[in-house]
């Protein structure tokens, strides 16, 4: 069974605290270090649910399988930019190149730079 139908199968892991769940929200978003844990930006990520906390995203999310990029950037109808960070290990440049779109590049940043 592919990787990505696995995770869309397991249980949410659950955490006791509103904090360990909003650091592995920053973790699985690629946003450590770059968002504060403090923020009401970081708790969009989680939900509480009889006094535990989990990621707000549906498992189920990943039963959609990996999307096929470069055949959506085919059918794209308009121009395509792409924006990415110099050490984004998600989405490389090298890697958005492929897409055959114009990549901007933000020096020193990684995954969801915005």
């Amino acid at each position: 069974m592919p990787k990505l139908q696995v995770i869309a199968q397991t249980r949410p892991k659950v955490f006791a605290t509103k904090a360990e769940a909003i650091e592995r929200h920053l973790r699985v978003a690629g946003l450590k270090g770059l968002v504060d844990p403090d923020s009401a930006g970081a708790e969009v990520g989680i939900k509480e649910l009889r006094g535990e906390f989990m990621l707000a995203t549906d498992p189920l999310v990943y039963a959609l399988g990996k999307p096929d990029f470069i055949r959506i950037a085919q059918a794209a109808g308009a121009p395509i930019n792409l924006l990415c960070g110099e050490v984004d290990n998600v989405a490389s440049p090298a890697s958005m190149r492929r897409l055959g779109a114009d990549v901007t590049i933000l020096p020193g940043l990684g995954h969801n730079p915005m």
